[in-house]
């Protein structure tokens, strides 16, 4: 399929332009330290679940499923990282 690696890109650039944002605030660190901080904590979830996780590439009925249940597994690493360095998430409806 050659709309397969369009369609990647895609969700790589719609997740980065989402990233720009940092959805958590912590009153006791400069604002300058908020991305280094979220970066750090999305390297070592991202890192940490790459060993769990490989995609062969193959088909399987239930690869969306465990592509699915990775990504909330590398944002709950990210939550918990997050919050131990201070941070609480910022709302909807505080942007």
């Amino acid at each position: 399929m050659t709309l397969r690696p369009l369609i990647a890109a895609t969700l790589v650039l719609a997740t980065a332009a989402c990233a720009a944002q940092i959805p958590w605030r912590n009153p006791n660190r400069p604002k300058e330290q908020w991305s280094r901080d979220w970066n750090g904590c999305k390297r070592q979830s991202d890192a940490g679940m790459s060993a769990f996780h490989s995609d062969d590439g193959g088909s399987s009925p239930l690869r969306d499923y465990d592509r699915a249940q990775t990504k909330r597994q590398i944002d709950a690493e990210l939550s918990m990282c997050m919050r131990e360095l201070g941070y609480t998430p910022i709302s909807k409806s505080e942007d």
